[in-house]
C-alpha cells in the first residue's frame, strides 16, 4: 500500500527528507489502523503505540497532509 502511495505524494513535496518522514508516518499509520482492527486479546497489547500515534504520528500526518493539498492545489 504504501508502494502504491509514495509516487502520488513525494512529487509534491520539495525535499526528499520531508518525503521519507512522510512516508514513514504512513507507514505508522497504517500499522495503527491494522492494530485497531486485530483481535480483541492481541488490542491490549498495543495500547501503548496506540496512545503514542494519537498523541504524535496523527497530528504530524495531518500537518503533512496540509503541505501536500497546498502543493497540489497551488502548483509548486
Amino acid at each position: 500500500m504504501i508502494s502504491m502511495a509514495a509516487p502520488t505524494i513525494i512529487p509534491y513535496i520539495e525535499s526528499d527528507q520531508l518525503g521519507l518522514c512522510t512516508m514513514i508516518l504512513l507507514s505508522f499509520l497504517i500499522s495503527a489502523v491494522e492494530i485497531i482492527n486485530a483481535n480483541p486479546d492481541n488490542k491490549s497489547q498495543f495500547i501503548p503505540f496506540i496512545k503514542t500515534s494519537n498523541a504524535i504520528i496523527i497530528p504530524l500526518l495531518s500537518v503533512f497532509a496540509m503541505i501536500i493539498i497546498t502543493k497540489a492545489i497551488t502548483g509548486l
